[in-house]
């Protein structure tokens, strides 16, 4: 399609998505190729060869196939390439795929007295009788004591689940055995994003753009099943049962009495 001005014009302006194309000595508004774009204004007669539909004509955009969980997995490894400490690298990457999957996060607070907060944490694994690879433990110093030979330190211990990976059941057993051994615990659900926020390292307009995308991400996911049942020790075997302690006519003929009686 093109237009003149009409009366005695001696060009046309060629509309949007066409091109002036010169072929010998014929000008014409060429269609750029399906898809792709160009505003109106070529003229034609024009001037020289004509224009080139690879420099006037915007070809249409390749749509994107990443998904939304790729987008926000992407972002989630920019974001922890920020963080030096690699305790807190683990946990912020935990609390970004429950994120970005939409699992909830559950945090279990206790004391424990150890001599390094690696300690602390496996005590704690080893009391709450978990596999240590299960969540991500971090231990700060709440206080020391210091005797003659030894320097006793009290740690937070804060421990953080998925419940991708430890469902209820789990925690609650977790939670009874640490009571079991002295140890009080709390147990408080987590929002992974304003988590991540209080992470030294995390960049906040990162952070942002990881929020809008695991949300995205999360609204995609099916429902998945639960986790598999965390290993423990087997049961104790049954008591044995008590001795028979009632006898039968024939143990009764057997008794130190009748015996006697026989003897005389």
């Amino acid at each position: 399609f093109s237009s003149s001005t009409g009366g005695t014009s001696t060009s046309c302006t060629c509309a949007a998505n066409t091109f002036a194309s010169k072929s010998g000595n014929t000008w014409s508004c060429a269609n750029c190729t399906v898809g792709a774009t160009k505003a109106a204004g070529s003229v034609v007669p024009g001037t020289g060869g004509g224009e080139k539909e690879k420099d006037v004509c915007t070809a249409p955009s390749t749509p994107s196939t990443e998904t939304d969980k790729e987008k926000a997995e992407k972002t989630r490894d920019a974001m922890l390439s920020g963080i030096k400490n690699e305790k807190m690298k683990k946990k912020a990457k935990l609390l970004a795929d429950a994120a970005t999957t939409g699992k909830k996060v559950r945090k279990m607070s206790a004391k424990l007295t150890a001599p390094d907060e690696d300690t602390a944490c496996s005590d704690y694994y080893s009391k709450a009788g978990l596999s240590s690879s299960l969540g991500a433990c971090i231990a700060t110093v709440a206080s020391r004591r210091r005797g003659r030979a030894l320097t006793a330190t009290t740690y937070d211990v804060s421990v953080f689940f998925s419940d991708a990976e430890v469902d209820d059941s789990t925690l609650t057993a977790a939670t009874n055995a640490l009571k079991a051994e002295g140890v009080s615990v709390e147990i408080d659900d987590v929002d992974p994003i304003v988590e991540l926020g209080a992470i030294e390292g995390v960049d906040s307009s990162t952070l942002e753009t990881f929020k809008a995308q695991a949300t995205a991400a999360a609204a995609t996911m099916p429902p998945s099943p639960p986790p598999p049942p965390v290993s423990s020790s087997p049961p104790p075997p049954p008591p044995s049962p008590p001795p028979n302690l009632i006898k039968d006519e024939d143990d009764a003929a057997n008794t130190p009495r009748d015996i006697l009686g026989a003897l005389l």
